[in-house]
């Protein structure tokens, strides 16, 4: 769960088994036009165990220009989220 909006970017979302092995890396954009919280993420099941959920902060956001050289896309490189436990 997290928040997007017009100052939001980018981030890695990766989660490791309690081996500390990668099981998913994915590049998430929290960047919108229109100012919305809700599920920026979804993962597919995992058997009961231990699992360890990285957020991090990519460094960049969506930015884009017209043919006139307007500016588009993010102001900023925020990452909000919020913590949920699915049971």
């Amino acid at each position: 769960m997290g928040k997007s909006d017009t100052r939001s970017g980018y981030a890695w979302i990766r989660i490791k088994d309690k081996e500390g092995n990668l099981l998913h890396n994915s590049l998430v954009d929290f960047y919108s036009k229109v100012e919305d919280e809700g599920p920026r993420f979804v993962s597919r099941t995992y058997p009961e165990g231990e699992y360890m959920l990285e957020v991090e902060v990519a460094g960049e956001n969506p930015v884009w220009f017209n043919k006139k050289g307007d500016r588009f896309g993010s102001t900023d490189l925020f990452v909000n989220v919020a913590e949920t436990i699915a049971e």
